[in-house]
């Protein structure tokens, strides 16, 4: 059985903003195989940069210099910031 944690610092941030600077992707070996897991490097408007953890879909259709936008709704996509 595999558990989602979630922080509000973490790679399972409930909610964050700003620019897409990378994307990587990290693979985890066991005795019960490979699995990948999908980040992006976001920077935001203040320049502090993290990583969260996206799924397969959104980490295909993200580019480096797009914005991204997590919140209660979902998880957008731009290639403007929105505005607050």
């Amino acid at each position: 059985m595999t558990y989602q944690c979630s922080t509000s610092t973490g790679p399972f941030r409930n909610e964050y903003s700003g620019k897409i600077i990378d994307k990587r992707i990290s693979v985890f070996e066991s005795q019960e195989g490979s699995f990948f897991s999908n980040k992006l490097v976001i920077e935001e408007k203040s320049g502090r940069r993290f990583t969260v953890s996206v799924s397969e879909e959104i980490y295909n259709r993200a580019k480096p210099g797009m914005w991204i936008q997590k919140t209660s709704r979902g998880i957008e996509l731009s290639l403007e910031p929105k505005t607050q």
